[in-house]
């Protein structure tokens, strides 16, 4: 699990229990009768976000790759709707592929890029593009 540093992105209280969104990962506070425990979770290991709707209040859900799930309940519905989607945002960003320099769309878009400047033919630039996603 990851230790969070940087101040917090976004915070929310619920009974008994906080939710620390940082840069990073997520941090569930639990209040309990012995003191305060903290549980962390960095972004790529995120699988899944919940909200359990009551009438004001909601139970947010964080379940991890490993099955591990931190829940805090009675969190005010704003405040558990604006954690949830900032954790998925956030855990989208860390699973989403890369597009980097020598991505096979960077090289279609390129292959594009000389096909408009007529160095290759519109026949040269389907079976370079096919063979560039054969490859995926």
């Amino acid at each position: 699990m990851l230790s969070m540093e940087r101040e917090p992105v976004f915070t929310a209280e619920g009974y008994r229990g906080r939710v620390v969104v940082h840069d990073h990962g997520v941090e569930v506070h639990r209040f309990g009768v012995f003191g305060t425990t903290k549980q962390h979770i960095s972004y790529d290991q995120v699988a899944q976000v919940q909200i359990s709707r009551r009438t004001f209040l909601a139970a947010l859900s964080i379940e991890s790759r490993g099955g591990g799930t931190l829940i805090v309940k009675n969190i005010p519905m704003g405040k558990a709707e604006q954690a949830c989607d900032l954790i998925r945002e956030r855990s989208n960003e860390t699973t989403a592929p890369k597009i980097t320099e020598n991505s096979v769309p960077s090289q279609i878009r390129d292959l594009a890029d000389l096909k408009e400047a007529g160095i290759i033919t519109q026949a040269e630039f389907e079976s370079s593009k096919k063979k560039l996603l054969d490859s995926m």
